[in-house]
């Protein structure tokens, strides 16, 4: 039975390329709500409605390298949000359609904990079902979760924030209407962040957790994110999808940078520097990577004929990174959720690099392949000399140059047109120092 839903799942697998730029993009056809890269053992897990033919209600494990599904065990009904603990051995997932929180061994790939959501009384002879609007782990423990609870018959429908030690219910949350329906968790501390995207409290709250008394309110602050529907923790700061970086260490935590540009979804590398936005207008999908450092554009592509053309309104609900050039999305048609989800898996040869000692630089080559002419774009934080050279796989140097490069954004135009086909490695070097050595396909 395993064998055939696989089997069924990779025909509805479709390619899209754009071998100029050395991309590729490819469509899965598959109902699902969140994704999760998982870089220790190079899987993306994926959470699936119950509308999906073949994995409704399922936690699926999701190959990268091939972009096929490649298990999936029954998870329950209508799954909506789902956080990978610390140490990377379970996800804990909740479900939207029954008041309860799932966790998933990954090592045995089957679920080892099941947490029983309390019941929210309206009055003392009727009571009406919480469920969880968000999740997040905390390095402390694998067996600690915190969630944000909420109801669909009461207005507004956040319930506070609580905490589960080994399936128990911990005595301190934070109550009611105040706390945040959107939380994320610090990386190594116990600090949990939220915010009130339903409503305009404006209020960003940082909390505390433990094994012992659970969720404590440390402060909140009022802080706008104007039309922000993303709020994510990356390298010590939260990012929106409408541009604003907030540092929440600060002694009153504040927005320390508005970048120009606003998405439908974002993505954050902060090693690389690079936000990845996503977005799709007039079912055209625009993918554009910003720098981070240099506040600017350094790479746009689109794609006209990746979605579905009976789309009324097309929406990317998530993206997320994977590998060292991956991004996952999920798409839907906003005004006909049902049955019209897919997962694009965008993979691009543009190259990243943030590294350095003595200045911070951003350096990306293409396309690759290349036929006529490789660009090299460098973005510099002060005057440097540059190198670049060219040698094919034996060692042998066919180009080499010199220049100086300025502050800002520099190119430079690399012919390749006179070079047989095949494969070559440009090495480049920055003050004297190498940075980058990128392999080049000449076609």
């Amino acid at each position: 039975m395993k064998t055939f839903r696989l089997f069924l799942a990779c025909t509805f697998i479709f390619f899209f390329a754009g071998s100029l730029f050395g991309e590729s993009i490819t469509s899965l056809q598959l109902q699902a709500t969140k994704l999760l890269y998982d870089a220790k053992r190079d899987k993306i897990y994926a959470i699936v409605n119950g509308s999906d033919s073949l994995y409704g209600n399922s936690f699926v494990q999701i190959n990268p390298q091939n972009n096929k599904i490649e298990r999936s065990i029954f998870i329950g009904s209508e799954p909506n949000c789902m956080d990978i603990t610390k140490d990377t051995n379970y996800v804990y997932v909740a479900l939207g359609g029954a008041s309860y929180i799932k966790r998933v061994d990954l090592q045995r790939f089957q679920i080892d904990q099941t947490i029983a959501l309390p019941l929210h009384f309206v009055s003392p002879i009727f009571a009406s079902p919480i469920f969880a609007s968000d999740i997040a782990t905390v390095s402390l423990s694998p067996d600690l979760v915190v969630v944000s609870l909420e109801t669909v018959s009461t207005s507004p429908k956040f319930r506070g924030v609580v905490a589960y030690y080994k399936e128990s219910l911990l005595p301190a949350f934070i109550q009611g209407h105040t706390g945040a329906n959107v939380i994320e968790s610090a990386t190594d501390t116990n600090l949990i962040f939220g915010y009130n995207l339903e409503t305009s409290g404006d209020d960003f709250y940082r909390m505390n957790v433990d094994t012992v008394t659970g969720v404590n309110l440390i402060d909140k602050t009022r802080i706008s994110l104007g039309s922000a529907s993303n709020f994510m923790y990356r390298g010590n700061h939260i990012y929106t999808n409408s541009g604003e970086i907030i540092d929440p260490y600060l002694e009153k935590p504040a927005i320390v940078k508005e970048l120009s540009f606003h998405a439908q979804n974002i993505e954050i590398d902060t090693k690389k520097g690079y936000a990845f936005l996503g977005t799709i207008s007039y079912n055209v999908l625009k993918i554009d990577y910003f720098d981070l450092n240099t506040q600017q554009m350094t790479y746009q592509k689109s794609f006209v004929d990746v979605i579905p053309p009976d789309y009324s309104l097309g929406e990317i609900t998530e993206i997320i990174r994977f590998g060292d050039d991956g991004l996952a999305m999920i798409i839907r048609d906003y005004y006909h959720d049902f049955n019209t989800r897919r997962v694009l898996f965008f993979k691009s040869s543009f190259v990243l690099s943030t590294k350095g000692n003595d200045s911070k630089y951003t350096i990306a080559s293409y396309p690759n392949p290349v036929s006529d002419y490789l660009t090299l774009n460098l973005n510099l934080d002060k005057e440097c000399k540059i190198a670049y050279h060219v040698y094919d796989i034996q060692g042998k140097l066919f180009i080499s140059d010199r220049f100086i490069g300025q502050l800002g954004e520099n190119q430079k135009k690399i012919a390749f047109h006179n070079l047989t086909n095949g494969i070559y490695v440009i090495s480049v070097q920055i003050d004297g120092k190498n940075t980058e050595q990128v392999k080049i396909i000449k076609q």
